[in-house]
Parts: structure tokens; C-alpha cells; sequence
């Protein structure tokens, strides 16, 4: 299966691997899969927003809660994303 994005969590513990419509949490130390999510339409970005939320974008956008795995929201536009985890300052990702 063919890989379109790529994504650490951030205390990098778990990574997302982003397959088309298709998307996987694997655990980094073991190597072990622990959960597949259905975007439900094509996706080639990701990224983490926090420690809660995984975000991924390609035709549309899915927000998951990872607490629960549930799909939050999903959008059919184009959108900004503010991140200001690590530096306390903002940096804005284009997602299209």
C-alpha cells in the first residue's frame, strides 16, 4: 500500500501513515498497529493539532478526536491550520 503522508505525534509515540482514503496509527517502539481510520475520500496530508486531535486533508478535511477515534468534523474547503505547540509562536499550514 502505497504511502501519501506521514505524520509523528507529538511526544512521538505513535505515527500516521496516510494511504489514499485510509489512515493508520502505528506504535513507534513496537511497530504495532493500533488503529485504522476511514477518511472516507482521498487524503495525502496529515497532521497532529495537540496531543487530542489528528487532522487530514486531501479532497476534503477529517478531524479525528483521538481519544475516542471518532471523525469530529469534515469539511469539503480549503483551510488554515495555527500550530504554536512548540515554539509559542504561530505557524500556519496550508491545507488544500
Amino acid at each position: 500500500m502505497q504511502i501519501h503522508a506521514a505524520a509523528f505525534s507529538p511526544d512521538g509515540t505513535i505515527v500516521v501513515l496516510v494511504h489514499g482514503p485510509v489512515v493508520t496509527l502505528w506504535d513507534v517502539e513496537s511497530n504495532v498497529l493500533l488503529k485504522v481510520l476511514d477518511a472516507g475520500r482521498q487524503v495525502d496530508k496529515c497532521l497532529f493539532v495537540g496531543d487530542r486531535y489528528l487532522v487530514a486533508a486531501g479532497a476534503g478535511l477529517v478531524v479525528w478526536d483521538l481519544l475516542s477515534c471518532e471523525g469530529k468534523s469534515s469539511y469539503h474547503r480549503s483551510m488554515c491550520i495555527a500550530d504554536n505547540q512548540s515554539s509559542g509562536q504561530p505557524k500556519t499550514r496550508s491545507i488544500t
